[in-house]
C-alpha cells in the first residue's frame, strides 16, 4: 500500500483514512453492480418461465376446447389435452413465477440505487466534506447497503447457473458466482 504524506513527508492519518473509505465504498458499488446484474438476469428467467407455462397452458385449454367441440377426435384426447392444460395452469399458479420475477427485479434496483449512493459517496462526499461528515456519510452507505443486503431475496439463477457460470464485471474482469455468493454471506 502507498504511503499516505503530504509534499512535506508527514504522514495524513485523515487523508489515508478517507482514501480507505473511498476504497471500501468503491468496492461496495462494485459489488452492487455485480448483484443488480444477477437479479436482473433471474427477473428475466422467472418472467419468461411465467410467460412460456402460462402462454402453454393457454394453448392447451384451446386445443382441448376445440377438440371436445369437434366429432373427429376422442373426447379421451380432449380430456387429455384438459387435464394438461390444468396441470400447467397449477404448475404456473404454484411456482409463483411471477412474484419472484417482481422480487428480482426489486432487488436489482435497490442494488443500483446502493451503487449510486457508493458512487456519489466517494466521488462528492469523501473528497471535499469535513471528516466528520464523511464518516457520517460512510455509516449512512453502511446502514443502506445493510438494509439492502438483508432485504433481497436469495438468487439461485436457476438456468444461469451453468450457462453464466462467470459475469462479466466492468473493467473486462471476470467473477465467479460461487465466490460471490460466498462474499454475500460474508457482507
Amino acid at each position: 500500500m502507498r504511503d499516505m504524506t503530504d509534499e512535506v513527508g508527514i504522514a495524513d492519518p485523515e487523508k489515508a483514512h478517507r482514501n480507505a473509505l473511498s476504497l471500501d465504498a468503491q468496492r461496495i458499488e462494485y459489488m452492487a453492480y455485480i448483484w443488480g446484474g444477477v437479479y436482473r438476469m433471474e427477473s428475466t428467467w422467472w418472467r419468461r418461465f411465467h410467460t412460456a407455462v402460462n402462454v402453454s397452458a393457454a394453448v392447451l385449454a384451446a386445443i382441448a376446447g376445440s377438440a371436445g367441440l369437434a366429432s373427429l377426435v376422442s373426447h379421451t384426447v380432449a380430456g387429455v389435452l384438459a387435464l394438461a392444460a390444468a396441470a400447467m395452469s397449477s404448475v404456473a399458479a404454484s411456482v409463483g413465477a411471477s412474484s419472484r420475477s417482481t422480487a428480482a427485479q426489486s432487488a436489482a434496483i435497490a442494488n443500483m440505487e446502493l451503487k449510486e449512493a457508493a458512487r456519489r459517496f466517494y466521488f462528492t462526499a469523501a473528497p471535499y466534506l469535513p471528516f466528520d461528515e464523511v464518516r457520517k456519510e460512510f455509516d449512512n452507505l453502511c446502514a443502506h447497503r445493510n438494509r439492502v443486503v438483508a432485504s433481497v431475496p436469495s438468487t439461485h439463477l436457476p438456468a444461469y447457473r451453468r450457462k453464466y457460470r462467470r459475469l462479466k464485471a466492468p473493467l473486462g474482469q471476470r467473477v465467479d458466482l460461487d465466490e460471490l455468493m460466498e462474499k454475500r454471506r460474508e457482507w
